[in-house]
């Protein structure tokens, strides 16, 4: 009966070392969509990672970049924005998301994904600036917000509850970046989210 005993544990112990590494999985993942983006969307959003900026890749496009994952190339898109598709501002905003991401202290970026696909990550993107004496943190997607040069995007799953809506508002209100255009005031910022099926 003792052998029995620990024959249970031994299987009940390795159950258990196995178990946990996928469990927390299970309130996030969602579903993958036929266009193969993997949709965490639970309680509270998953970890987040830690991503080497790709020094090789300069940011083309104003609400995405390239970085590295375990050393391969991964596309990283801003959840929450949608950037100008119209001169200077597309330019602009380019340039300021090149600019945020210059400043990690570490060439790294934190990602807090929403969605995942082969070859890509979207979420909420953190460039740590300082550690000393203070941590100082930047949110490229909501600065840019703040600016002018994005707006708002809560279209599929890829929002962020860390944006305001306050923030579009008064970029607004003070004519700042495309907000200042009379082409973008009737246009906007174009779609350059990634979009799940329902």
């Amino acid at each position: 009966m003792k052998h029995y005993w620990i024959a249970a544990g031994l299987t009940i112990g390795a159950a258990a070392a196995t178990f946990p590494w996928w469990f927390p999985l299970v309130s996030h993942l969602k579903r993958a969509d036929a266009s193969g983006w993997v949709v965490y969307r639970g309680d509270a959003p998953p970890s987040s990672e830690t991503l080497a900026l790709d020094p090789s890749a300069p940011v083309t496009q104003g609400d995405r970049f390239m970085a590295l994952k375990n050393g391969e190339p991964v596309e990283v898109l801003l959840c929450g924005i949608a950037t100008p598709t119209q001169e200077p501002w597309a330019t602009q905003s380019k340039e300021f998301l090149q600019e945020a991401l210059g400043q990690s202290i570490d060439g790294t970026v934190e990602v807090v994904p929403y969605m995942e696909r082969e070859g890509a990550i979207a979420g909420e993107v953190f460039v740590i600036v300082a550690t000393e004496p203070d941590h100082l943190e930047r949110m490229p997607a909501g600065e840019m917000v703040i600016n002018g040069l994005a707006q708002i995007d809560k279209s599929g799953d890829c929002w962020s509850d860390q944006l305001s809506d306050r923030w579009e508002e008064d970029a607004r209100a003070q004519q700042l970046g495309m907000w200042g255009s009379p082409l973008e005031q009737g246009a906007g910022a174009g779609g350059n989210l990634p979009q799940s099926s329902p």
